[in-house]
């Protein structure tokens, strides 16, 4: 459930539009009333969708799809454009990826026809985000870098610190943890420096989650009690209940059970109030996680179950399979074990369709177990198999991404040094342009003596 809590900047960086950063729901619904060109009515309700993306990802589909219906009978190519960007919200939420690929490159073609830099960054941005969904964060590094080049063009230091986050979060998720903290404190510098503090709230929450993956139980803590006192002090809902989520994961983690479930009630209460299914799904899994550990299974059950139907009604695959395995989990705790392996079967068929290697490691190794528990060890010895080759596999990925970061590392470096150059000639340059200016106010001042 770790990506839940990730500032990710996938709905934050298509928010384009004039009306969406004024207005709420009610309000553009109220201009969509009194909307008379049909070009408006495309923004309204492209504004609407992403007003909706988090909270519900159908209708906010369904509002994409108006726009993209009026914008195409229109021919109006920016607005067909701005209206698919919204529909790879969706699309990568359901795991549909090769669709959301499809749709943000379209959209770029557009934005390269009419220079529309901010569409463009909006696009690499995307792709960045699709390709951290997959898993492929080499690819994710490499365009969310081309974003941010552009977000540099533009002087749009909002996006860069935005960006920077999301870079982080990748090479967090692709185990460089140092890179990790260096990208989310260059965020958190910019910020503080806008005095963005929504911004310094989710700078803060990616610091505590990498900090506490990288064992700095301490510091991490604290920063994620900063985000929370930061999204309290904006009055922020939505960063005050990944704030409140991620405590609870961070007591979860330190099995202190009790405090942990206090945050995750807190948060889905929140959750509820503003009808944010998404965040629902989450809270009741980590109250589920924090139930089955203190062995109050009926609870957890559950709980685990409703998380699983609203994440079968959000189509979030990720989510589905995760609540799976645990349910799975939580049936093999109660020595229930045909129904552990009922929902591990499931689980490691998502998990084999998501690619999700890790995933069907946890899941072939929990039917291994449960079917030698049952004494049908000709199943357990095939899963135990499949466990093991599953092991070796992750062992395999693990290596290459060992050889990834050394080539990523060496890139980095190599660019610092370009740049260093860089800076190094422009600086020579100037020094240049000094004397020359120098020489050319000598020769007009020495003429005007001579006419003199």
């Amino acid at each position: 459930m770790k990506k839940s809590y990730v500032f990710l900047t996938l709905l934050l960086l298509i928010s384009y539009s004039v009306f969406a950063q004024k207005s709420e729901t009610d309000s553009l619904n109220f201009l969509l009333k009194s909307a008379k060109h049909d070009t408006v009515k495309v923004r309204i309700y492209t504004d609407l969708a992403n007003s909706f993306s988090r909270k519900n990802p159908q209708t906010a589909y369904q509002y994409a799809d108006t726009a993209l219906t009026i914008a195409r009978k229109n021919n109006y190519e920016l607005g067909i454009a701005d209206a698919q960007m919204q529909q790879v919200v969706f699309n990568i939420y359901t795991g549909k990826y090769k669709t959301a690929d499809s749709l943000i490159l379209s959209s770029l073609l557009v934005y390269e026809k009419y220079h529309k830099k901010s569409g463009q960054k909006n696009c690499y941005n995307n792709l960045s985000a699709l390709s951290y969904y997959q898993s492929d964060y080499s690819k994710a590094i490499h365009n969310a870098k081309k974003a941010l080049d552009i977000s540099v063009q533009l002087s749009d230091n909002e996006s860069v610190a935005k960006i920077y986050t999301n870079i982080g979060s990748f090479y967090q998720r692709y185990g460089m943890l140092d890179s990790s903290v260096v990208y989310f404190t260059k965020s958190a510098e910019i910020f503080e420096k806008l005095n963005h503090k929504n911004g310094l709230s989710g700078a803060y929450l990616n610091l505590g989650n990498v900090l506490l993956e990288n064992k700095d139980i301490k510091s991490s803590e604290t920063y994620l009690k900063k985000s929370l006192a930061f999204s309290e002090e904006v009055k922020d809902i939505r960063s005050k209940t990944l704030a409140l989520s991620a405590l609870a994961d961070f007591y979860l983690q330190q099995n202190q059970y009790d405090t942990a479930i206090n945050f995750a009630q807190k948060a889905l209460e929140i959750d509820k109030t503003s009808n944010d299914s998404y965040g629902i799904a989450t809270n009741l899994t980590i109250l589920a996680n924090c139930q089955k550990y203190q062995a109050k299974y009926e609870d957890s059950e559950k709980n685990y179950i409703d998380a699983l139907n609203l994440f079968k009604t959000i189509g979030d695959p990720s989510g589905i399979r995760n609540v799976q395995y645990n349910l799975a989990d939580l049936y093999a705790k109660q020595n229930n074990h045909k129904s552990a392996i009922e929902y591990a079967t499931i689980a490691l068929s998502a998990a084999k369709e998501l690619g999700e290697v890790h995933s069907q490691h946890r899941a072939a190794q929990l039917l291994a177990n449960s079917y030698a528990e049952l004494k049908d060890f000709k199943n357990a010895f095939e899963f135990q198999k499949q466990a093991k080759l599953l092991y070796d596999s992750v062992f395999t990925s693990d290596k290459q991404k060992d050889i990834d970061r050394l080539n990523i590392r060496f890139q980095t470096a190599e660019k610092e040094k370009e740049n260093q150059k860089l800076a190094y000639e422009n600086q020579l340059q100037k020094e240049e342009n000094v004397k020359i200016q120098a020489r050319n106010t000598f020769i007009i001042i020495f003429a005007l003596i001579f006419i003199v």
